[in-house]
């Protein structure tokens, strides 16, 4: 079993990594990796953005060709664009699509080209509407967001709470017998670990501050490292 002393050191280091590296930074990186387990809703994110892309797609070919000029063209990209909103919205609508082509392929150009404007109306419209299923994800998101925050806090700031608490009166580790002078010993064992011992309070702080001061040297060395090894490649390149 992991003894009191590790267990207090791995979880300001944890506490450390969190701050460091940002509790939003971590929240996305699970996020991410979560879509990427075999679940219904990473499916569904993975399927939902591959449509939309492809939405986006159809509907920029769609405006950089003219349905006069290039109508068979234009045609084939608004059946494809219509296909893949109807995978995208997953809602059945009303298929007006099949009297639009007919009247398209009969040649009806003055009653087409209206319908066309027409169309792309409710299109507009539709895809106003199908953007905001994306709505789902991000409301799981969010609750996935704040299952995640609270599992972080009990596993760093919480757990770290409960072991000062409970473990307030066990001794981290002794010390010599009249190694220290009384006062320092009883700051050392301050509030409720027996004389002569560091309490869990104050090897926490201890902790906290050995950490951020090792990082800190590590952070130092490497710049220090890095400027060094850039000074000859700068000079040659002069």
């Amino acid at each position: 079993m992991l003894s009191l002393l590790w267990s207090v050191f791995f979880v300001h280091v944890a506490i450390y990594l969190v701050n460091t590296i940002g509790a939003s930074t971590i929240d996305n990186l699970l996020w991410l990796l979560y879509l990427k387990v075999p679940t219904s809703t990473s499916k569904k994110y993975r399927e939902q953005n591959r449509l939309k892309r492809e939405v986006v797609q159809l509907k920029r070919d769609m405006n950089n060709t003219s349905s006069q000029d290039e109508f068979a063209k234009w045609a084939k990209l608004r059946r494809k664009h219509d296909k893949t909103m109807e995978e995208y919205e997953a809602i059945s609508t009303f298929d007006f699509r099949s009297q639009l082509r007919s009247i398209y392929w009969f040649g009806v150009w003055g009653l087409g080209n209206w319908l066309v404007q027409e169309r792309e109306r409710e299109r507009e419209r539709e895809l106003t509407k199908a953007c905001s299923t994306d709505k789902q994800l991000s409301s799981q998101k969010t609750s996935f967001d704040w299952g995640v925050k609270i599992v972080r806090w009990f596993g760093t700031s919480g757990l770290k709470f409960f072991l000062q608490f409970w473990y307030s009166k066990t001794p981290v580790f002794h010390l010599p017998e009249g190694w220290l002078p009384y006062y320092v010993a009883w700051v050392l064992s301050f509030p409720r670990a027996p004389m002569g011992s560091v309490s869990i309070q104050i090897w926490s702080n201890v902790c906290a501050t050995a950490i951020t001061t090792m990082a800190e040297v590590v952070t130092a060395v490497l710049l220090q490292r890095a400027t060094a090894a850039a000074a000859p490649a700068a000079k040659k390149t002069q």
